[in-house]
This record gives structure tokens, C-alpha cells and sequence, in this order.
């Protein structure tokens, strides 16, 4: 009952029921995908609910970066010095490769269904999916009923997932470019319906880009993700997501009303962190630099 009552006050608006045979056809229905996924619509003949798994049994948080340099890193380790959230970093966009499996079952379910007696219904897939999902994410060590999750700077589709779609002019590349941020995003959102997102960049995305390409040699932002970024984070439903950009890391107070927003009102940070301060680095934060870093009784 704990884990039900931290749940419903993490996503009251927007999680479906638990364990919900129709509320999960009705989500995924009701999604971004709308047409994409139109041959489940309704649920299949034979499949039952008692086989779905609850796709809210863990709060999910995602930190939605537009690349290197933004401040991301920082943003995990400040979040995950809270001893009930743990976020993991990036997983070379392992949202794409799951949405990849979902659209090849989608588009075969039909005729697979022929062939077998056991019907594949939508929930049962996702719940095989965030599965994964929990399986690389979730440390050795982790509270109970903790927050949990991960970092991604790679949220632009690859251009497998349009094939046989060749851009000519500018406007037709633009169109694609956006379209491939917010397939993976959407789908994100449907497979963890009851998550959060944390949507972070520079708001000055000319220094974003300089320093990118001074330390990687590449560049992975450009003038079109933040706006796209921006845009999509304002239509998600209340509560679901969050902006915040690494010029305002320095003032705690903005860390405390990330704090609140993710739920926590217990407990305060009392300073900042600052992650990868002179370049990149694969080193986990150590546990000195953490003491005292929030004060109070944390109740997540």
C-alpha cells in the first residue's frame, strides 16, 4: 500500500491503473503512435491480463540532454547523491533499439497470430521491454522502492527508421530531423508511463557547441534539437517534465525546486557539485565530494 500511495503522488495525472488489462490498451491507443500502431488498437482475442506485468512498479526519471557539455553529468550525480534515486548514465540509446523490437512485433502480430495460438497483446511486450530496461539501470545495491532511471544525449533517431524516405530539399531534412527526436521520446513516454523527464541543455547553444567540438571534435546539438526540446517538453502532461538548463546549476535553490518537483519536500541540497569540471571522465563521483551535500530526512 506504501509503494501504491509513493506512486499515485509521483504520476497522479497521467499513470494508468496498475495492473490494468484496458488501461494499458487505452494507453498505448491513446499515445503519440496513434496510427503507427493502429493494428492494436483493441486488445486481442486470448490475451490475458493476468500475464501483463504492471508497467508502474517502478518510478522512472530520465535526464534528456541535447549533448556533451550541458551539464548533464553533474545533473546525475546531484540527483543520485540522494539516497533514494538512482540514475544510471548513458546506455548508447538503448530506447531506440527497444522501439526497433516493438515496431518489428507491431507490424508482425497480426500474422503471427495466425500461426499460434497464444495472442501477443501490446502490454505484455512493453513489460518484456522495461524489463530490460530495469536489468542494465538497476545498481547491485539499490534502496527499495527507489527512483530510478538514466541519462541520454542521443535521442535523434537513426536514419534506419526511415527507410525508403529520401530527403531532398532543406525543409524535408528539418521536418526528419524532428521527427527522429521525438519518435524516441514518444516512445519513451509509452513504455514508462508512469516516469518523469528532465529536460536539460545550454541556453547559450553557440558556447554548447564550441566547447563540444573543442573537447570531442564533434558536435552533437545543434540550433534545431533545444527548440524541439523545448516545444515538446511544454505539451507533456503537468508534472511530467522539467526544465532545467545548466546556466541556472549555480543557485541551489533551483537544485531544491528539482528536489520538489520529483517529489522530495524532506530533505535539501545545501551546495553544488561540478561533474567533469575540466573534461570528460568515465570516474564515478566519490563519496567525500557527496558528504553533506543534502541535509534533512530524505522520504522519496
Amino acid at each position: 500500500a506504501l509503494a501504491g500511495a509513493r506512486q499515485h503522488a509521483y504520476c497522479p495525472q497521467h499513470c494508468p491503473k496498475a495492473n490494468n488489462f484496458h488501461s494499458i490498451t487505452e494507453h498505448i491507443r491513446k499515445s503519440s503512435f496513434g496510427r503507427l500502431y493502429g493494428e492494436w488498437a483493441g486488445p486481442p482475442r486470448g490475451a490475458e491480463p493476468s500475464t501483463m506485468c504492471d508497467l508502474c512498479a517502478h518510478r522512472w526519471l530520465f535526464v534528456v540532454s541535447t549533448g556533451g557539455r550541458t551539464g548533464s553529468t553533474t545533473l546525475v550525480d546531484m540527483l543520485s547523491s540522494h539516497p533514494k534515486i538512482h540514475l544510471a548514465g548513458e546506455n548508447t540509446n538503448a530506447i531506440e533499439a527497444g522501439m526497433m523490437f516493438w515496431l518489428s512485433i507491431a507490424n508482425k502480430s497480426n500474422r503471427m497470430h495466425e500461426k499460434n495460438t497464444h495472442a501477443i497483446h501490446p502490454g505484455q511486450i512493453l513489460c518484456d521491454l522495461q524489463q530490460w530496461f530495469a536489468d542494465i539501470v538497476i545498481p547491485r545495491q539499490m534502496t527499495p522502492n527507489a527512483v530510478i532511471g538514466f541519462k541520454e544525449i542521443r535521442w535523434i533517431a537513426s536514419r534506419s527508421l526511415f527507410a525508403g524516405q529520401e530527403s531532398h530539399s532543406e525543409e524535408e531534412k528539418f521536418r526528419e530531423h524532428v521527427l527522429g527526436l521525438t519518435k524516441n521520446l514518444r516512445f519513451a513516454m509509452m513504455l514508462f508511463p508512469c516516469s518523469k523527464f528532465i529536460f536539460n541543455w545550454r541556453r547559450n547553444s553557440t558556447e554548447q557547441m564550441l566547447r563540444q567540438n573543442a573537447l570531442f571534435g564533434e558536435v552533437t546539438a545543434d540550433a534545431v534539437v533545444t527548440p524541439v526540446f523545448e516545444a515538446f517538453a511544454k505539451k507533456m502532461p503537468p508534472g511530467r517534465s522539467h526544465t532545467f538548463v545548466l546556466e541556472d546549476f549555480q543557485d541551489v535553490r533551483n537544485w531544491n525546486r528539482l528536489l520538489h518537483w520529483i517529489g522530495e519536500t524532506n530533505c535539501t541540497y545545501q551546495r553544488v557539485l561540478h561533474s567533469n569540471k575540466e573534461a570528460y571522465s568515465i570516474d564515478d563521483i566519490n563519496a567525500s565530494e557527496t558528504k553533506g551535500l543534502i541535509k534533512g530526512n530524505c522520504a522519496l
